[in-house]
């Protein structure tokens, strides 16, 4: 986040509250008294402290997504489609990678 300040930028950072509703949120910063314009901003979930892992079987074609406390399971899910069925992917696909958001 920038603060201009004549002709400098000056930066700030800000922390959210963990119970923060995720989605599009308008944030407005006041200094001095004076609000600044609307801007839009959009919350997303924290990733999972120990990261995610993705398994696939190669049988059945399910995927599931682990989310990981440490080297705790903390919650998993079956990958889903937009109507919320579980989507099933075979071969030819594979998965070949994964990343961090």
């Amino acid at each position: 986040m920038g603060v201009a300040t004549g002709a400098s930028t000056q930066t700030t950072s800000a922390t959210v509250p963990p119970d923060l509703p995720t989605g599009q949120c308008q944030l407005v910063v006041i200094a001095n008294g004076i609000a600044s314009n609307p801007v839009t901003v959009v919350v997303h979930s924290p990733p999972p402290v120990g990261g995610i892992i993705v398994w696939h079987h190669q049988q059945t074609g399910e995927t599931q997504i682990w989310q990981m406390n440490g080297n705790q399971l903390a919650g998993r899910a079956t990958v889903v489609d937009e109507q919320g069925n579980p989507t099933f992917v075979g071969l030819p696909f594979e998965i070949v990678g994964v990343g961090r958001g």
